[in-house]
């Protein structure tokens, strides 16, 4: 690979194994650079395990069971346990495995042994407990049927697998799951759940000898037991291509995969079809996005990865496109895949390629949660932890020739199964110029007696409704000293309240598949729900709590305030992130848009429980907010129930005992950086990140649409920015454009990541492609086609419930019309050379330019 690095440090040391006397596995791998450890349990069972009852879910049915209490814990002391050891914890059920994992604070280990233990080895199982669950997963069911994305892909192993038990999907068949059994599952947890099929895999600070004798402690009281081996067929090898059409009326655009039958991870060709499937299709550079997006304008997305478990895999290719296209991109994925096999690869992208292999491995060990995942998965899918050595050897000694060689032997046309999803045929254009759309259906706009703006947008055929309630937030409605307070503030609004405590909270939304979800951004702070229909007056009396009721307790306070800031460090490790933090302090010095919405670690570690009280008060009042629902309701049905939860909200609030969290008097639109100029840096990294920024419009200014095209054009795969530095010099890694903006301000800015030799280029680069601009050298077929994918996205955007709430209860909080569809097209259709020469010549201008090089320190 060419790689500097040492064997340790790609694959640490080898881990440390340590077996009990039943049979119990441990693999420990020491990480002391943070005090926190991930504790899993890999169960070697999964849903093709489930004998006679395949295709039931049982697996995943007991997973549920196993949260549901044990001889020693009662289900709720399970998770408040957890969440007082400062730790999480969670599970997930595949194919071939089951596991459960606890990730927290180093000092956690202990109680969470003691409780994986007890769930794993003595769960109750109740009767009636079994029957509750029951309702759960058939929901959960429910909802996975109305996830295109998830039908299609369970349609397309079902396509490609016959036999093998993988072609059943891992939650069970509706019917076959309603009717198993408490006593199925007692049988099934006592065959399967025993010392001497579980694997121990940990990660983190500890030290092994402590870890192995509080695995003794909890783990090793309890017998082996003798192991059956369920049959498992083989899956015949497939003779023909094989093609699958779903019809759905809900979708409104043509989704699709094309995938080939290849072996599983231990077959020794797996190495090269990895490479082969990064070739083909990972990332905006590599032969398929550039061929079928950038060139032929077939597709919006598309991509390309292998999935191998240990006996079988798949090589997938799947894409996102406007309806009626489908034979066109199947013709052109199959002749691409054969012109590759028969030319070959050019060197240079099979060294890419290599190397995004290797940064792929190394990000997944960059914690101690992607470290004992990947014990786990070496041990007990693979089959042996020293893999990832072999692995890379064989990597290391790979040739174009040879990656092409394994793909002949697997990636064949009697292989090929293709599979799509699209809207019954009334529902395609019948033409490639033209689609035909419904016409979108506007939000009513409702003001209640408390001043309360509601907007509601009833859409039928989709049994689910989406809450959505945003208020004022980022830095505009924080104190200068205390940003971040909103996020946090967010966050604390999802946890406890007057009526129900933040596990009482949890147990109710994930009973009903709902969760309460927090979201802060540079201006705002939104707390959303999504539930079935038949949920809505429980989930609308969820979020009044949430926003009306919330307890802010100090316990969790701290406990959130210590998460928020231990992401924001986590964020400072990436060289991207830390620049482009670093990047809004120098442009916008004290003002607002200076700090990211998490805020700033400083203010932070100052802030009290008192000011989440004052901040609330201040912003959390019904004049403020502004409630959308999108989904299938019945608008007088709703209506009331929301002025009952709702309509109960008043306004007034107490004095503030910190400094005043009113928002200051809006900025004068696309003011001057405060540090103009060039400013460079230097930090431990290998390479280097470029940024070349200026003032930008705020989003309610008149011009804002016509820097969302600049913004396009820019930032395009198939524009000249990305051609020439990425494409033609080879000069970065990664090339773009981006905006970031408040009501009245905003920032417009390049990035690159390049090595510290090509920076200078690269700068010169940006600044030849703003003069481009500034100059009006866009060419019509250039602008033609960044508008067409500004309104794809927006269409594509527009499919979820929840994207759409968002952006109309953001349009109603910045005072513009929530349904500004017809405007926002009308502005986008005016758009020409000219308008985007004047934006430029306005804005990008180079005496109010910043350019910010951080690179690295000199060795």
């Amino acid at each position: 690979m060419n790689s500097p690095l040492t064997g340790e440090q790609l694959f640490g040391t080898l881990p440390i194994t340590h077996a009990l006397s039943n049979g119990l596995d441990i693999f420990f791998a020491p990480e002391h650079t943070g005090s926190v450890v991930s504790v899993q349990a890999w169960v070697k069972t999964g849903s093709i395990h489930e004998g006679d009852l395949l295709g039931s879910g049982l697996s995943h049915y007991l997973e549920h069971m196993v949260f549901k209490g044990t001889k020693k814990f009662h289900c709720r002391e399970i998770a408040r346990n957890i969440q007082r050891a400062g730790a999480a914890i969670n599970a997930y059920t595949a194919f071939d495995h089951t596991v459960y994992h606890v990730d927290g604070p180093a000092e956690c280990t202990d109680t969470a042994l003691e409780i994986l233990a007890d769930m794993l080895f003595h769960p109750l199982i109740k009767d009636d407990d079994a029957t509750r669950e029951r309702d759960v997963i058939l929901r959960e069911i429910a909802m996975r049927d109305d996830d295109p994305d998830s039908v299609l892909a369970e349609a397309a192993l079902a396509g490609a697998f016959h036999t093998h038990p993988c072609h059943l999907p891992v939650i069970g068949l509706r019917d076959a799951f309603a009717s198993l059994t408490p006593e199925q599952l007692r049988t099934y947890h006592k065959a399967r759940y025993v010392p001497n099929n579980i694997v121990l895999a940990i990660a983190g600070a500890l030290e092994p000898e402590t870890l192995f004798s509080l695995v003794e402690k909890h783990f090793g009281s309890q017998p082996a037991s003798a192991l059956g081996n369920p049959y498992i067929p083989t899956e015949p090898l497939q003779l023909a291509p094989r093609h699958l059409t779903l019809r759905n009326d809900n979708v409104q655009v043509l989704r699709g995969c094309a995938l080939w039958r290849i072996p599983g991870i231990r077959h020794p060709d797996s190495p090269a079809l990895d490479i082969f499937s990064m070739l083909l299709g990972r990332g905006e550079s590599s032969r398929l996005y550039r061929k079928l997006r950038d060139e032929l304008g077939l597709v919006h997305e598309i991509d390309a990865a292998n999935w191998s478990p240990s006996d079988h895999g798949i090589l997938w290719t799947s894409y996102t496109a406007d309806t009626g296209k489908r034979g066109e991109i199947e013709t052109a994925i199959t002749t691409l895949v054969k012109s590759i096999l028969n030319e070959g690869f050019r060197e240079n992208e099979f060294a890419k390629a290599r190397r995004a292999c290797l940064v792929a491995f190394l990000d997944s060990r960059s914690t101690v949660s992607g470290l004992a995942s990947q014990l786990g998965a070496q041990t007990v899918i693979i089959g042996d932890p020293g893999y990832p050595r072999l692995y890379f050897d064989r990597v290391q000694n790979l040739t174009p020739e040879n990656v092409i060689q394994a793909a002949l032997r697997h990636i064949r046309p009697e292989f090929l199964t293709l599979c799509a999803m699209e809207p019954p045929p009334a529902a395609t254009a019948t033409t490639a110029a033209t689609t035909t759309a419904r016409r979108p259906i506007l939000f009513e706009k409702i003001r209640l007696a408390n001043g309360l703006r509601v907007l509601l947008q009833p859409v039928s055929g989709h049994p689910k409704i989406h809450f959505r309630a945003v208020l004022p937030g980022g830095g505009e409605a924080e104190p200068p000293t205390l940003r971040g307070l909103g996020a946090l503030l967010a966050t604390l609004m999802t946890r406890d309240t007057e009526n129900h405590s933040a596990s009482q909270v949890a147990e109710i939304t994930e009973t009903l598949g709902a969760p309460l979800c927090e979201t802060a951004g540079n201006n705002s702070i939104a707390l959303s729900i999504e539930a079935l229909q038949p949920d809505c007056e429980q989930v609308a009396k969820l979020l009044a709590d949430a926003l009306l009721r919330p307890s802010l307790l100090e316990k969790t306070f701290f406990r959130e305030r210590a998460a928020q800031r231990a992401s924001l460090t986590e964020e400072d490790d990436d060289i991207t992130a830390y620049g482009t933090r670093r990047l809004r302090e120098l442009f916008f010095g004290q003002r607002p848009l200076a700090a990211a919405p998490l805020g700033r670690i400083e203010d932070l570690d100052e802030m009290l429980p008192s000011d989440a009280r004052a901040l609330h008060a201040c912003l959390a009042k019904p004049e403020n907010c502004v409630l959308a629902v999108s989904g299938d309701f019945d608008r007088d049905t709703l209506l009331p129930i929301l002025k009952k939860q709702f309509g109960v909200w008043h306004g007034a609030s107490p004095a503030l005992p910190r400094p005043t969290t009113s928002p200051p008097a809006p900025v004068p639109t696309a003011t001057a950086p405060a540090t103009t100029g060039r400013v460079d840096e230097k930090r431990t990294a290998e390479q280097a990140v470029v940024f070349l920024a200026f003032p930008d419009v705020g989003i309610v200014h008149e011009e804002y649409v016509t820097g969302q095209l600049l913004d396009e054009l820019m930032s395009s795969m198939a524009g000249r920015l990305f051609t020439i530095i990425r494409e033609e010099k080879s000069m970065a890694y990664f090339v773009g454009a981006r905006r970031l903006n408040s009501r009245h301000e905003g920032m417009f800015y390049l990035y690159a990541g390049t090595s510290p030799t090509h920076a200078e280029a690269v700068l010169d680069a940006m600044r030849e492609e703003v003069a481009r601009a500034r100059n009006g050298s866009f060419t019509t077929e250039e602008i033609a086609a960044a508008k067409t994918c500004l309104r794809t996205a927006r269409r594509l955007s527009s499919q979820k419930m929840g994207n759409r709430a968002m952006n109309a209860a953001l349009n109603a909080l910045y005072d513009l019309d929530p349904n500004l569809d017809s405007w926002w097209e009308s502005h986008l259709a005016a758009q020409n050379n000219a308008s985007l020469a004047a934006f430029a010549q306005k804005y990008l201008r180079d005496d109010a330019s910043l350019a910010y090089v951080l690179s690295p320190k000199t060795k």
